[in-house]
């Protein structure tokens, strides 16, 4: 069990003290309240009192806060950025196809220009040995896979009532 330590005489004085102030400040902010030429004094001071309350909600820890707006526009970007080399590694792999289909081509109609025949099957297969780097092409599918769903998932985790996530930290500690 914890014991109490007490306090001395000095900090009990002191405490009431303060309360004393604040009592008095509160009292006398009645009164202020009451006179009318004070008026515009209160207006001011309730527009500073607007300011602070404003000016604080971004360094709060809600959904509005300045860090977590910050997290959710980066998800944002890192999903942008993971369909761009998406984008990318697509229009190689099919700047690359386009190119060997030409040359093909040119081979094709150069042979048949000569007499040769061309059967559907030696195009058939040209077609289906077209160089494609689809590890690339998956390995960047899979990146904006998983840029999307942290989004979504943080997104979802911001929505959540408090209670709910604190518990949900609770159980994985």
């Amino acid at each position: 069990m914890v014991e109490r330590k007490r306090r001395t005489p000095e900090e009990i004085i002191a405490d009431h003290e303060a309360k004393l102030s604040r009592l008095r400040a509160q009292q006398a902010m009645k009164d202020a309240e009451e006179n009318p030429s004070l008026a515009p004094a209160l207006e001011s001071l309730a527009e500073v009192d607007k300011q602070i309350r404003e000016a604080q909600k971004g360094f709060g820890s809600g959904p509005q806060s300045f860090e977590v707006r910050r997290q959710s526009h980066q998800l944002w970007v890192d999903e942008i950025n993971a369909a761009e080399d998406l984008a990318s590694v697509t229009l190689e792999n099919a700047q690359a196809a386009k190119e060997e289909i030409r040359n093909a081509l040119t081979d094709f109609t150069s042979r048949i220009a000569e007499g040769e025949e061309v059967t559907v099957f030696e195009v058939q297969e040209m077609v289906d040995e077209l160089a494609s780097d689809e590890s690339a092409i998956t390995f960047a599918q899979d990146k904006l896979t998983l840029a999307k769903q942290a989004r979504v998932d943080f997104n979802a985790a911001k929505r959540a009532p408090k209670r709910e996530t604190s518990e949900e930290k609770a159980a994985e500690a």
